[in-house]
């Protein structure tokens, strides 16, 4: 053989090493964003479930009334009942991880992206998480509310031309 054959051979060898590494990156990111993903959904689907069927067991109603939910965002109400396996908490905690699952699964990739020293997705996924923990203050601090949603939207409907 040949020098130049022997350094092309070893050329072919080095690329497909690089490419393993590169698919053996995107591969161990996905794989850990699916587990977070997987995760849960299994814990946020147990704890519905869970809820559900202590709710059918006994015979709770649940009436969804406004003043009723707003009632049960209590801390202490809410960490009680888990306690006690109230249904109402465990589909409020049902929610909670539901909700969530998605936002560890940003937490997740950016953890990722920065050990395999991604930067650029780094940079984009922290802010995806920047602009969702912004609204989560803006909606504590009342900025963002189901009140200016439906005074938007009954006023959209008050100055609509009429036919």
């Amino acid at each position: 053989m040949n020098e130049t054959a022997v350094e092309s051979d070893e050329a072919r060898a080095l690329e497909a090493q690089a490419l393993e590494a590169v698919e053996g990156v995107s591969a161990s990111i996905y794989h850990r964003v699916y587990q977070v993903l997987v995760v849960g959904m299994a814990i946020s689907t147990t704890l519905f479930a869970v809820g559900l069927l202590r709710a059918w067991a006994g015979h709770t109603v649940v009436p969804l009334s406004t003043r009723w939910i707003r009632e049960q965002y209590n801390w202490d109400l809410f960490l009680s009942g888990l306690r006690h396996l109230e249904p109402t908490a465990l589909l409020m905690a049902a929610t909670f991880v539901l909700i969530l699952t998605p936002v560890v699964r940003v937490a997740v990739s950016i953890y990722a992206f920065s050990r395999e020293g991604d930067r650029k997705f780094v940079a984009i996924t922290s802010s995806v998480l920047g602009i969702i923990l912004l609204t989560v203050v803006l909606s504590r601090l009342g900025f963002v509310s189901p009140e200016h949603v439906q005074v938007k939207d009954s006023q959209r409907v008050a100055d609509a031309p009429k036919p």
